[in-house]
């Protein structure tokens, strides 16, 4: 997990670290069309997230629903706890 999370920043930043410079120079040279840009892509992102948080909790339930209703999936897992954790010795 600590990989994963350390592979996720560096990729942000790596992604990101350009842009400083140019987000930099773009304030300095225009300010007023500078921020009118970034208030429209925060709006673009938020809305691209609020699509994500709807997106996401609706592909989970389905997931668990499909899960749940699987016998053939149960049976095998049955199955496999049965075979495998009866507590046999070698």
């Amino acid at each position: 997990m600590a990989l994963f999370l350390i592979s996720v920043g560096a990729g942000l930043y790596a992604a990101n670290h350009p842009r400083i410079a140019q987000f930099e120079n773009d304030y300095h040279h225009e300010p007023k069309a500078f921020l009118e840009a970034e208030i429209q892509r925060t709006s673009n992102s938020q809305r691209g997230l609020a699509l994500v948080f709807r997106i996401l909790p609706a592909i989970v339930i389905i997931a668990a629903i499909v899960i749940m209703l699987a016998p053939a999936h149960r049976e095998d897992c049955e199955s496999f706890y049965h075979y495998n954790f009866q507590g046999d010795s070698f």
